[in-house]
């Protein structure tokens, strides 16, 4: 059985949440999922966790596919997941409707449509399937 947990303390001081993260990879936890949070990103610190962590798997739980276009998605998927040596899961979601209408700075009497977003981010990343 395999370990993860979600980092939900994310939203507070990014470097003591990184502390937490290594205290939690010498406690043997297998896997941290790294949520964005209204004013900070996730790839930034699955960057940063990816430095400063040798075994424990990274993911993102979610990144808002509304708020970054399919390249840059998987342009940063594959940085983190260079960056962390293999240890990388990419988590793609939704987010939230407010998320989502600020992100695309729809107005809230517009449909903010992205549905077709999702599927051109994971041809972006090779469609799932392994080289």
């Amino acid at each position: 059985m395999k370990l993860s947990m979600l980092l939900s303390r994310y939203t507070g001081d990014p470097v003591d949440t990184a502390g937490l993260v290594r205290e939690l990879e010498s406690a043997g936890l297998d896997m941290v999922w790294v949520p964005e949070a209204y004013g900070f990103d996730a790839m930034s610190l699955v960057g940063y966790l990816a430095a400063i962590t040798d075994r424990i798997q990274i993911g993102t739980g979610i990144v808002n596919v509304f708020s970054r276009t399919p390249t840059l998605l998987a342009m940063s998927a594959a940085g983190a997941d260079s960056l962390s040596r293999g240890r990388f899961t990419l988590g793609l979601g939704a987010s939230g409707r407010r998320s989502s209408r600020v992100s695309t700075a729809c107005r809230s009497s517009s449909r903010c449509d992205g549905s077709q977003r999702p599927s051109r981010s994971a041809a972006a990343c090779g469609g799932g399937r392994k080289p």
